[in-house]
């Protein structure tokens, strides 16, 4: 397999689960740092053990600004940078009207 993202450094939100936990294991695969961010911190640091040393567990609730601001930090101190961002976190089911009309 390729190591596309040798030495980078990428932040993954919605790491615990689905696709931002593919996301994550594929980066780490390809030699990155992956920076894992999810609210379920006991799976988030089973499936962090499991991807292996290129992992790194932060809980982290995405809609709390200061909770943002403060693993940010983290993750520059511990890494210097980031290089990658991918944003999977998010809510499944009945978000709005719009998007569910007529569905019940």
């Amino acid at each position: 397999m390729s190591r596309q993202f040798e030495n980078q450094v990428a932040v993954i939100t919605g790491a615990a689960s689905g696709l931002g936990l593919s996301i994550s294991a594929r980066l780490a695969s390809e030699g990155a740092k992956v920076a894992m961010l999810d609210l379920d911190e006991k799976t988030l640091n089973a499936v962090a053990d499991k991807i292996g040393d290129s992992a790194f567990p932060f809980k982290c609730d995405v809609t709390q600004e200061s909770e943002v601001r403060q693993v940010i930090d983290q993750i520059e101190d511990k890494f210097g940078r980031i290089d990658v961002l991918v944003n999977c976190a998010g809510i499944t089911g009945k978000t709005n009207i719009k998007t569910h009309k007529g569905r019940s």
